[in-house]
């Protein structure tokens, strides 16, 4: 009877922002229809060392690239074994069981019959199918791969004929992994690409690769490439090739400081694996990387995540164990030795800064939602600040890192810079300065004095963003910071020369006046006069009750103190009772 095809999730290698020669233990490599009286020899670009397969099938014919083509291709790739007679063609295998491998089958066509023909027919993997193969359009023929672990000592990999044309193979090649990676239980995994960012028409493979894994180029138009010559870290499970980290892809518009990377899928209902690998290629405090994508893909990805090299792995305990309906949950981990990637949810919308700067049409908050925006920031930092035992400081609260649902409701994000105090006395902890330029504390950046009011400074940055949609930071006029430069226009007492011109047509005088004179409070210079988040709360739902009066709303917001609210919380990382 028929087996149920074990399930085969598409792979897709994504390669960001690297070489070890090593012995070819675990690798078998077959050029199919190479005599055997030309068997074996090292091939001269990778020196991989590479057999005839006569040994390992009985059945099929050797044949040989067109002449005027062998040029194209390396040496493994110029003879090929074809199948005239049967349906079902397989090679057998000598493996390790319970080892993982991956297994690559290459088909370069070349004309070998001189039809000028476009082959197609499946590929099994034992009794499951791996691909189909189709040469249309595929001059330079085409590579399969696998990641799969035998489940015995014997491994079957079949062609099976399904038209006219003759199924044929030109290389057979299996590397050992380390089980420890590409972990994903009882499924194989098919490769849909494996790209490294660099303008070039180079493939990386072995020895570069210590694996013998391919890395084709990718590089976009709308890309700056930059690259070191100094040497990389790819100390890590996966041991990403050294030649590939040290390159990478940066958008050219530093307005729009965001990299896509697209592709398509034959079946949309797949799952699939995305594996990012980053390296320092320029001196970066924060090591900052942000990655989304969109929700059709899957039901919950990451949006962010960010490289910091945490003291203690209890402060990441402390991260998984916060629960607030305007933070960003933290659904995981991932522990590279030298760094460390926190993943959140998804969210749809994006963040606060792009719907600000019109990067998604027209801008769609009004005044009444961005009022409603800064009361959602406020009772998160809030709860960081009065409901975590021990309390909280987020220490890079900015527009970028307020990320807003499918309705728009804010959440804030980017805790990879968090501290915590100990619980007691403690008012403030002694930091290494890190933050984002402009929404930093300036008594911070002085003291190396890390408190609440250092968060409460960085708010009060923010909602002079939202009430102004100016940038924090311009250098070209003569009052560059947000803060001095609206300190300057409210002496002259014309809140319109302050506002965002899409808001005065619309909104309340007296919200706004209310909200910026908050604002200013929250970046004193003076930490003591600045208000603490609790004030913040109360002051912005005033301002909304405010705008709902003048909008001829009955309602009011009635979300109550976030450390009034009955939150779900391990131990450890409880509301405090008020």
């Amino acid at each position: 009877g028929s087996r149920k095809m074990e399930s085969c999730y598409y792979l897709v290698f994504i390669f960001s922002i690297i070489h070890i020669v090593q012995a070819q233990q675990g690798f078998i490599s077959l050029d199919c229809g190479l005599p055997t009286n030309d068997s074996p020899y090292i091939e001269p670009v990778t020196g991989l060392v590479f057999s005839s397969d006569a040994d390992h099938i009985q059945s099929g014919k050797s044949g040989r690239i067109q002449k005027d083509l062998e040029t194209l291709h390396i040496k493994p790739y110029l003879f090929l074994r074809y199948f005239p007679d049967g349906m079902r063609n397989c090679y057998t295998l000598d493996v390790l069981q319970n080892i993982k491998y991956l297994i690559k089958a290459v088909f370069v066509y070349g004309n070998y019959d001189g039809f000028s023909d476009s082959p197609s027919f499946d590929l099994y993997l034992g009794p499951n199918k791996w691909a189909r193969v189709d040469l249309e359009g595929k001059v330079n023929g085409t590579v399969e791969e696998v990641i799969h672990v035998p489940r015995s000592n014997s491994l079957q990999i079949c062609l099976v004929k399904t038209g006219n044309s003759l199924p044929f193979v030109s290389a057979l090649e299996l590397r050992m992994l380390r089980n420890d990676t590409y972990v994903v239980p009882d499924v194989s995994l098919k490769k849909l690409f494996r790209r490294y960012y660099r303008q070039s028409d180079r493939l990386i493979r072995y020895p570069d690769d210590v694996f013998d894994r391919i890395w084709s180029p990718f590089f976009l138009p709308e890309w700056k490439q930059i690259t070191t010559t100094l040497d990389v870290n790819n100390s890590n499970n996966f041991e990403p090739p050294k030649a590939a980290l040290k390159s990478a892809a940066t958008p050219k518009d530093n307005d729009q400081p965001r990299l896509t990377i697209n592709w398509t899928l034959d079946n949309p209902t797949e799952q699939v694996h995305l594996y990012f690998h980053f390296a320092e290629l320029q001196p970066s405090e924060t090591n900052s990387r942000n990655l989304s994508m969109e929700e059709a893909a899957t039901a919950k990805l990451l949006y962010t995540r960010r490289f910091i090299k945490l003291v203690h792995a209890k402060e990441v305990e402390l991260l998984l164990r916060v629960h607030h309906t305007n933070l960003v949950s933290l659904v995981g981990y991932c522990d590279e030795q030298t760094h460390l990637a926190l993943i959140y949810e998804y969210m749809s919308n994006g963040d606060l800064k792009a719907h600000l700067s019109g990067k998604y049409g027209e801008c769609v908050l009004n005044w009444a939602n961005r009022l409603r925006i800064a009361v959602e920031v406020a009772l998160g930092l809030e709860y960081l600040h009065s409901g975590c035992k021990p309390p909280m400081v987020h220490r890079d609260v900015k527009s970028v890192n307020i990320l807003l649902d499918e309705h728009l409701q804010a959440k804030l994000a980017d805790f990879g810079l968090s501290r915590s105090f100990s619980i007691g006395d403690e008012t403030h902890v002694s930091t290494g300065v890190v933050g984002t330029p402009g929404y930093l504390d300036p008594e911070y950046y002085r003291t190396h004095r890390l408190t609440e009011k250092s968060d409460v400074y960085s708010f009060g940055i923010v909602l002079l963003e939202m009430i102004t949609n100016q940038p924090v930071i311009d250098q070209v006029n003569k009052y560059p910071h947000i803060a001095e430069r609206v300190g300057t226009m409210l002496t002259r007492g014309d809140i319109k020369t302050i506002v965002d011109p899409d808001l005065n047509e619309e909104s309340d005088s007296g919200s706004l006046w209310k909200a910026l004179e908050l604002a200013m409070s929250c970046v004193n210079p003076s930490p003591v006069a600045r208000p603490d988040m609790s004030h913040v709360v109360h002051e912005l739902k005033e301002c909304v009750k405010s705008e709902n009066l003048r909008a001829g709303l009955s309602q009011v917001m009635e979300s109550n103190s976030s450390v009034d609210q009955d939150m779900s919380s391990d131990s450890g990382m409880t509301p405090n009772a008020r």
